[in-house]
């Protein structure tokens, strides 16, 4: 295991090192000398071309490596990122009690790709008395967390639910029953929602777990899913979950100055974005979607970094907000 764990650091540092210079080659000599400074221990020409070639032709990395002659090794794809796979506590103790199985299955002609699942759990997956590999950014405390198998194996069979729910802003203790045919669960912010359709009204609504403190399959309803419904095209537009219906989303143009520009460049937030840039360090970023409260709270988040262009009622709204903020703090 801290041979595999090695190699992992090893496979991080290769690819941070051929993103650094887009377009340009590094050499064999520069990626050695760099990993032992990183990590206190020399590697060899022939290990480190050998894990090159296991991150270019591994299943689940397929890192996009060419090498020129005379010069060294780049991306062809100044956008790829190796990313690390992030698992729960719980997560880790019961891989544990499965990867021995696991291994034995991997000798067994199986599909190339589950052999790589069995490879990268090994890489990833640190012994419950050392130090993990991987940072975890999770809610032991989550209250919702205990409806999630209910909910997956309502949606996965097609089967109603009853549930009982505390609205956001309802007084203390005021609950109220609902039957729904639940569409799918979504994550956003360490939290879980689950997308519900309501025929009678034919409306959707999402609803958060942690506000749910009952749900049961409900055997003597219909279960109802609009023909056509997407996940996907649904929250097409969502800068987290979001949607609405009654009107088409929005275009958002942002002035963003740095450092703020680099990180939205490299962590877009969303599918439809475009950058144009203005200079060195700022650019107009283009967004469409539904200007709701995700998209404020991102905006408000970041304060003097950017500056909403359009659309004119986003601005107001926002000039408003910080109005109120100078108000409170004046």
């Amino acid at each position: 295991m801290a041979e595999n764990k090695r190699a992992l650091k090893r496979y991080f540092i290769i690819d941070e090192l051929l993103r650094r210079r887009p377009g340009s080659c590094i050499s064999i000599e520069d990626m050695m000398e760099a990993i032992q400074d990183r990590l206190d221990f020399s590697i060899s020409e022939r290990s480190l071309k050998g894990d090159l070639e296991f991150m270019k032709n591994d299943p689940g990395m397929k890192a996009p490596i060419a090498n020129k002659r005379g010069e060294g090794y780049y991306y062809t794809n100044n956008k790829f990122r190796l990313q690390a796979p992030t698992f729960s506590n719980e997560d880790v103790k019961s891989i544990h009690q499965a990867l021995s199985l696991l291994k034995n299955f991997s000798q067994l002609g199986l599909p190339a790709s589950f052999a790589s699942a069995v490879n990268k759990l090994n890489l990833v997956i640190s012994d419950p008395d050392e130090n993990s590999l991987v940072l975890l950014d999770h809610n032991d405390s989550y209250r919702g967390a205990r409806h999630l198998e209910t909910l997956f194996n309502a949606i996965k069979d097609g089967q109603a639910i009853r549930f009982r729910y505390k609205k956001f802003d309802a007084e203390e203790g005021i609950q109220v029953d609902m039957i729904r045919s639940p569409l799918v669960l979504k994550e956003y912010q360490r939290m879980w929602y689950v997308l519900m359709y309501n025929p009678e009204k034919d409306s959707y609504r999402n609803y958060a777990l942690d506000r749910m403190s009952f749900v049961a399959i409900e055997p003597n309803a219909k279960y109802t899913k609009p023909k056509g419904f997407s996940p996907k095209k649904y929250y097409q537009y969502a800068m987290g979950i979001t949607v609405d219906n009654n009107r088409k989303p929005d275009l958002i143009k942002l002035k963003v100055f740095k450092p703020l520009l680099h990180y939205i460049v490299e962590s877009p937030w969303h599918e439809t974005q475009q950058v144009e840039y203005l200079d060195a360090d700022s650019a107009i970023v283009s967004l469409k979607v539904y200007a709701g409260s995700e998209l404020m709270k991102e905006i408000m988040s970041w304060g003097p970094s950017l500056q909403v262009l359009e659309p004119k009622t986003l601005r107001n709204t926002i000039a408003e907000q910080i109005n109120g903020l100078r108000k409170m703090y004046h």
